[in-house]
């Protein structure tokens, strides 16, 4: 038996030289500032986790690398490499959700925007994931995962409570704190490609209070102002109250703050007051919005130019606009936007 007719007797697989190879090897080379290369030997597409299951083990008798693939949005394309075999899991996008103990189990193949749409819709509940739609919640949980509800919620990982994983033997295991505490404990920030195929999590889920908020604030892109803002939003944002978090918004023409609440707009100002009062005076204030959900704050912080039903479509989420920010400050060359948060 070769790997091709391994592979094709277990799931659906795509191999170089065919249309749906080069689409689903495209899926990350749009991508920015890729720094990694190389072709996969195949890309998998499991319906079910019984075929993921099976794809592992063909890997395994052919002596071939398995990489796993959620949502494709690695600015360096990791979840793609040299000869391997890539497990593609967004077919896997059950979402079952139990509203009185308040968790939820999620699909590896899931993504951002699709969930907190779901959630949203079945109880008004969230997690504390990103505000990028179409990121996938595998290596976001895995990798930690930090949002605007992170303060008062904690991260992505911390609301892990189970995840099924297929291990380096091909063997299917569920891991919580008592079944495998080590390697829930691993799983849960340095999980990415590190340790096994997972293909669904369990959730605790967080109600949303009756609505959330958002302010900003612009001054004069000058010298004296950046200072006195980044200043104050080093010395005074950590001290906030978790239900704020702030972030600061940085390049050559633009100089900004914004707060989000976890809480309604009014008394915002108040809660912020010992930030606030530090910050350079009369500014401008360019937006102030409240929301019924998350779901609603996720769009405003897009632009407005993602609506709801596209929240359900990962291949129009792809086609919007991104960029990648450095955490490094150069000393010369172009000053790029950078965004500081608490």
């Amino acid at each position: 038996m070769s790997l091709t007719s391994c592979l094709t007797a277990a799931t659906s697989a795509s191999f170089p030289g065919t249309p749906e190879f080069s689409t689903a090897l495209a899926f990350n080379a749009n991508q920015l500032a890729v720094r990694t290369s190389g072709i996969p030997a195949v890309f998998v597409f499991p319906s079910s986790e019984s075929e993921a299951v099976a794809a592992v083990n063909c890997a395994r008798q052919f002596n071939i690398s398995v990489v796993p693939r959620s949502g494709g949005h690695s600015y360096e394309a990791f979840s793609v490499a040299k000869d391997a075999l890539v497990i593609d899991t967004h077919h896997l996008t059950e979402i079952t959700i139990d509203s009185k103990s308040q968790t939820a189990v999620i699909g590896a193949g899931n993504w951002l925007g699709r969930i907190y749409d779901v959630l949203d819709s079945n109880g008004r509940f969230v997690i504390p994931g990103g505000t990028c739609p179409p990121v996938g919640i595998a290596g976001h949980a895995l990798g930690g995962g930090y949002g605007l509800l992170s303060r008062q919620l904690g991260l992505v990982s911390d609301a892990i409570l189970e995840v099924r994983l297929i291990d380096a033997a091909g063997l299917l295991r569920i891991v919580n704190s008592q079944s495998d505490p080590d390697l829930f404990w691993a799983l849960r920030g340095a999980g990415a490609n590190n340790f096994g195929l997972v293909t669904s999590f369990k959730f605790k889920i967080f109600p949303l209070p009756s609505a959330l908020s958002t302010k900003q604030y612009t001054w004069a892109n000058t010298v004296e102002n950046r200072n006195a803002v980044v200043a104050a939003f080093s010395n005074y944002g950590p001290s906030l109250p978790n239900e704020i978090t702030a972030e600061v918004y940085l390049d050559s023409s633009y100089l900004a703050l914004s707060l989000f609440r976890f809480g309604p707009l009014s008394g915002l100002d108040a809660i912020a007051s010992p930030l606030l009062a530090k910050l350079p005076p009369n500014p401008e204030i360019v937006d102030s919005a409240e929301f019924g959900g998350y779901v609603d704050l996720v769009l405003h912080e897009n632009g407005n130019k993602i609506t709801r039903p596209m929240l359900q479509d990962h291949g129009l989420l792809q086609e919007t606009d991104y960029f990648k920010a450095s955490s490094f400050l150069s000393t010369g060359g172009p000053f790029h936007r950078r965004v500081l948060m608490f």
